[in-house]
């Protein structure tokens, strides 16, 4: 754990990898620095390169300094990779926002070492803050002088939810990604709402698929395409459906499984079920893809046919997973995301 500014070039020696790239970056960046390479998540496909600008890092910093006020001398914790945009830009927003920064090296508790700090901003991936959430950190003291703790990269579950809103914490689901140079909206938990706001400057529209467009001096005003179906409440607000890359095409029939899944989550937040869930499209000599609901919960058969029964209640039957499957664990990716596409291979390796 260490607390620096990363104004300053005087950085000590770095006594890790993770260390070594913070202050690697730093130092790219005081040396002015224009262009930044930046690699997608790969979460649900092929990790890609994306190339940044000086100039477009910076108006992302700066709407988020804009919407939660930070000032000069705010702490932010730095728990992320820094090879990943959600890493880079906690970097960033102290470097033009003149904040300190607490490194902590990414892992699913990074808090479990801190003492007697102060933290005003923090971001984290859904399964690190349901780590801190289930751990003996004094989440309150910790942040008793926040000004945002956000969680982004993935969809949050019922449980996850309510218990961050019994949290009296500014505690936000945000939506973002690589090409949109991090968060571009969020999500007040404490609102119960399942709506996403843009950030002043932030716009958006749907291109002829349904998929949302978002513009923005963090774009460098170039409308960027999504693969993400919404729905647009107006020119500022949305739902998020789900991804257009992960529909399931099963005998004429398109689930959507990031509505699968959400439904799942209620059904375990009933249950107070803990655990994570991937709704995922196998190949299949009758359906051509088959639903499969993988599961970190080991499901007796009564359990999964109650499963079933109320995804029914919600949902059309074909829309309904065909099997479920349990794993005791899915494969993560350096920045604490699913890796879908490693956890169905690892499965379909065992299983021929």
């Amino acid at each position: 754990m260490r607390l620096f500014s990363p104004k300053s070039n005087d950085f000590p020696i770095g006594t890790s990898v993770f260390e070594r790239e913070v202050f690697r970056f730093c130092s790219d960046w005081n040396e002015g620095k224009v262009e930044f390479q930046f690699h997608s998540s790969g979460s649900t496909g092929v990790p890609k390169s994306i190339g940044l600008t000086r100039t477009q890092l910076i108006s992302s910093a700066e709407l988020t300094g804009q919407w939660l006020s930070l000032a000069p001398r705010d702490v932010a914790l730095m728990a992320l990779p820094v090879q990943y945009i959600a890493g880079a830009m906690v970097l960033v927003r102290a470097l033009v926002l003149d904040l300190d920064v607490l490194l902590v090296e990414p892992c699913q508790n990074p808090l479990e070492q801190v003492q007697d700090v102060s933290i005003q901003l923090a971001s984290f991936v859904p399964t690190q803050w349901a780590t801190l959430l289930n751990s003996k950190v004094d989440i309150q003291t910790i942040f008793s002088k926040a000004k945002g703790i956000l969680i982004g990269g993935a969809s949050m579950d019922t449980n996850l939810e309510k218990t961050s809103v019994a949290l009296d914490l500014p505690i936000f689901h945000t939506y973002g990604m690589t090409e949109t140079v991090s968060h571009v909206a969020y999500r007040d938990l404490h609102s119960e709402s399942p709506y996403f706001h843009c950030l002043p400057g932030v716009e958006i529209q749907l291109n002829t698929q349904g998929c949302l467009m978002v513009q923005g001096p963090m774009t460098a005003d170039q409308w960027i395409e999504t693969n993400d179906l919404v729905h647009m409440v107006d020119a500022y607000t949305f739902e998020f459906l789900g991804r257009a890359d992960r529909v399931i095409n099963s005998g004429g029939k398109k689930i959507f499984p990031d509505l699968v899944e959400k439904w799942v989550r209620r059904f375990y937040a009933q249950k107070k079920w803990t655990g994570e869930i991937l709704l995922v499209g196998l190949s299949d000599s009758f359906y051509g893809q088959k639903a499969i609901l993988f599961t970190t919960i080991d499901l007796s058969e009564d359990e999964k046919n109650q499963l079933i029964h109320f995804l029914k209640e919600h949902l059309a039957s074909e829309d309904c997973p065909k099997a479920i499957v349990y794993r005791p664990r899915f494969e993560l990716l350096g920045n604490g995301k699913i890796d879908a596409l490693k956890t169905v291979a690892l499965y379909v390796e065992i299983t021929k």
